[in-house]
């Protein structure tokens, strides 16, 4: 909750007598309330005035909170720690392909080669059962396909249409649900059996441009993860299986690595000629996936 305003604004138009428009802002949410002249009486505006002081009362309740759960920093917490020493990855295989592909990564065959309606794809993801893969970009729109089907064929079980903004990430929590993101700022909840919207996250206002790690408890910024030589947007996000590296795609065809402990770059996979948009982990740790506009998906260890 960011402040309180009460704006009282008198419309000026055609009729002889005005109106008269409150306006109630709170946060992000605006409140209209048009009443006539005559109903702004004194009383109405302490009324007005109250709700405001108890509004305030609320905003510094809930900072209080926050601040009760923030009795440390990152920095303070990991002082002992040292850096992690320079990471190299070198590329082990390169696959291409202009469809949605599954591949089998240590011989690169094709496991699957699904059409697609449109060729613009900017994410894609395997549910960790095996039995769904999913992709999604300049449609606007998340589909998946089910491999398991009884005849054999892969065929799309699902449009997930919703977004008013490309696709730029999705990812199954399970065969039953998948969260997505968009240019249009919100990431979305989807129940896949029903195709339905479950929940909506709102609160970007336009692409990021560095990485920042929250603590959920106090609802208050850790670190954030920038460098001055870094001018770029930020395309994917990666943790590696132990949770200390961070790898994040850039549209300046590079994937930094990060110490999320320290904060500090200590490494860079650089090897695409367009931007990255896509990067996975592999389950034991030992390797990474980067796929970008080159056509390319290079793999790493």
């Amino acid at each position: 909750m960011t402040g309180t305003l009460i704006q009282i604004v008198k419309d000026r138009g055609t009729h002889a007598i005005g109106s008269t428009r409150v306006f109630l802002h709170i946060k992000d949410h605006h409140l209209s309330l048009p009443v006539s002249t005559g109903d702004l009486t004194t009383s109405a505006m302490g009324e007005m005035e109250e709700l405001r002081k108890e509004m305030e009362n609320l905003k510094d309740q809930i900072t209080a909170a926050r601040k009760t759960f923030h009795d440390s920093t990152l920095q303070e917490a990991v002082a002992g720690v040292t850096v992690v020493g320079r990471v190299q990855l070198k590329t082990r295989k390169t696959l291409r392909d202009g469809k949605l592909i599954v591949w089998d990564t240590i011989t690169t065959n094709k496991v699957n080669a699904i059409p697609l309606k449109s060729s613009w794809v900017m994410t894609c993801a395997y549910a960790p059962s095996g039995n769904l893969v999913a992709c999604g970009g300049l449609d606007n729109m998340c589909s998946i396909y089910n491999l398991k089907g009884k005849d054999g064929n892969v065929k799309v079980m699902r449009e997930l249409a919703a977004h008013t903004g490309y696709l730029s990430c999705c990812r199954f929590l399970s065969d039953t649900e998948i969260i997505t993101s968009s240019g249009d700022c919100t990431c979305v909840l989807w129940d896949i059996e029903t195709g339905t919207q479950k929940m909506v996250f709102a609160g970007h206002q336009g692409d990021a441009m560095s990485l920042g790690l929250y603590d959920l408890r106090a609802d208050q910024e850790l670190l954030t993860y920038q460098d001055p030589s870094i001018m770029c947007g930020v395309t994917s996000l990666a943790p590696s299986k132990s949770g200390r590296l961070l790898l994040a795609g850039h549209d300046d065809f590079n994937v930094n690595i990060w110490d999320m402990l320290k904060a500090e770059r200590v490494g860079v996979l650089a090897g695409h000629d367009n931007r990255v948009s896509c990067i996975g982990v592999s389950s034991d740790g030992m390797a990474c996936c980067t796929g970008s506009w080159d056509s390319f998906l290079k793999i790493w260890n």
